[in-house]
């Protein structure tokens, strides 16, 4: 696994990471439309670079969030502008403020009427409903799952996964926050930003039982599906835009348990 050097400390705040959270955000809808090179560029963020990046996510939100009456005209914007003054970041960038609002103004709802956040949240049937809307995103995706590209038909189901969790950013027009993915990937992504987010990431089973018995779990599937990008056979190139991908045990590790050091993906031409 090669190193890597995670800024999850005030290091976060940066102002190329600001910058960077800004484009993640932006792309996926926070700011309401945004355009195709904006999305383009969100989505084409490594699961290292938002990585980087999920500390920010709560990080940004004033210590007061809870305590702000909620009414339709709440003030959220002092307390963020004195949350970023306090931590020496940009006060005065009104994106990355009207970012930040957003973000806290949706979580809060979301924590304080769970009932009603998981009735307005979108499902593959409001996709569905707009067509025009639904062949975009599958035209995109190439009728198939955006993670492991296994083709969508009557036997593989669609579920409507939100990029950026539902509870951060809820369901900004055009599908900007949403991407099709098959129940089994949809189920190992959960409620992560980046994959790295994952024990899974960093070979951390501890508790877990039958690892030694070649078991892959969903969400170690959605970890090794997401940070390998391509098939593990040399000079294959082909990915889940291309065709379907599929995680094993790596050939000569068989004595390794149930861990992402240990497992390949391989493309379905290769898969023998």
């Amino acid at each position: 696994m090669p190193s890597v050097e995670l800024d999850l400390g005030f290091e976060a705040l940066s102002v190329g990471s600001l910058e960077t959270f800004k484009e993640l955000m932006i792309g996926h809808g926070a700011l309401g439309s945004a355009g195709e090179d904006q999305w383009i560029a969100a989505t084409g963020l490594s699961e290292l670079q938002k990585m980087h990046l999920v500390p920010l996510a709560f990080g940004l939100m004033p210590p007061n969030l809870f305590q702000i009456p909620n009414h339709p005209f709440r003030q959220v914007k002092p307390s963020i502008v004195a949350h970023l003054q306090f931590h020496n970041a940009d006060a005065t960038d009104v994106e990355l403020i009207e970012i930040i609002k957003h973000i806290c103004d949706h979580y809060v709802d979301c924590v304080r009427d769970p009932a009603r956040a998981a009735r307005r949240k979108s499902g593959m049937r409001d996709l569905k409903a707009n067509r025009q809307l639904y062949d975009k995103v599958m035209t995109r995706q190439h009728g198939r799952c955006s993670l492991c590209g296994v083709l969508f038909s009557s036997i593989v189901h669609e579920t409507l996964d939100h990029v950026i969790p539902y509870k951060l950013l809820g369901d900004p027009p055009d599908a900007l926050n949403w991407q099709v993915l098959c129940n089994e990937c949809n189920g190992g992504k959960a409620h992560y930003i980046s994959a790295l987010q994952s024990p899974e990431a960093w070979n951390w089973i501890y508790g877990q039982v039958n690892r030694d018995t070649g078991s892959i779990s969903q969400e170690l599937r959605y970890v090794a599906l997401s940070s390998r990008a391509k098939c593990a056979r040399v000079g294959c190139d082909n990915n889940a835009k291309l065709k379907q991908m599929h995680i094993r045990r790596s050939a000569g590790l068989a004595a390794g348990i149930g861990i992402l050091w240990n497992v390949e993906i391989m493309c379905e031409d290769h898969l023998i």
